[in-house]
């Protein structure tokens, strides 16, 4: 399924302090996954998480929000995802043939770097990030939004660890437009003028994602040892 391109060129979105300062509007149309408190921010084409403390506090937002849902399994909200992955294949090796079978290496398998994985399993081909800091504010803000109140001190290694993963595997196809220590920064206009990202309305991106992410569930399945009416990915 990898090597059917979904489209060229994924925007994966997170809440570092530089979301602040980076022009969302360059954005508009293009495919595009978010990850946790992003939708504050725009909205994307997917939002992924894998926190329940996200849960408890934004429940409210996240249930009306129109992004295609994807989370862990078992973590709070999970019930209410689009697809779920199983916990025991979160983490940073993914599997060509299928998107979201990942498995675990780092104790702190960051978000962000997922996203970037899981762009990849899809098939695109190049992968920009926004917002992938891995690193506080000079003021101790974790985020653009402010301080966040359960922030871990393995937040930002665990984000650099896989960061340096994804560079080790796809380090050309991948551009950052924020402030991290493991990408060169580059201007998002700059990027966008020259990848020229396909455009579509959010909801027809999502009507192509619940295509390939239900032939993902598909595959899975016949091999799951445990299938219930929820989606396996």
């Amino acid at each position: 399924m990898a090597s059917e391109c979904f489209t060229d060129v994924c925007f994966v979105v997170g809440n570092g302090p530089s979301v602040a300062r980076t022009d969302l509007s360059l954005l508009n149309g293009c495919f595009s996954i978010g990850i946790n408190r992003s939708f504050l921010a725009l909205e994307t084409s997917m939002l992924i998480w894998q926190d329940s403390d996200l849960w408890e506090t934004e429940h409210s937002r996240i249930k009306v929000r129109p992004e295609l849902k994807v989370c862990r399994e078992l973590v709070k909200g999970s019930k209410f995802a689009d697809y779920v992955w199983r916990q025991e294949d979160v983490g940073w090796a993914h599997n060509e043939e299928n998107p979201l079978a990942f498995k675990c290496v780092n104790k702190f398998c960051s978000t962000g770097t997922l996203g970037i994985f899981l762009a990849k399993a899809l098939g695109c081909k190049q992968v920009i990030l926004i917002g992938l800091d891995c690193k506080l504010k000079p003021n101790g803000d974790t985020n653009w939004w402010g301080k966040n109140a359960k922030y871990h001190p393995g937040t930002f290694s665990g984000c650099v660890t896989g960061l340096l993963a994804a560079k080790k595997v796809y380090g050309e196809d991948i551009f950052s437009c924020g402030d991290n220590d493991v990408f060169t920064r580059q201007s998002l206009p700059c990027l966008v003028q020259k990848l020229q990202p396909e455009k579509l309305e959010q909801a027809d991106w999502r009507k192509r994602l619940r295509v390939r992410l239900d032939l993902a569930v598909q595959v899975r399945d016949q091999t799951a040892t445990k299938i219930d009416k929820m989606n396996y990915l």
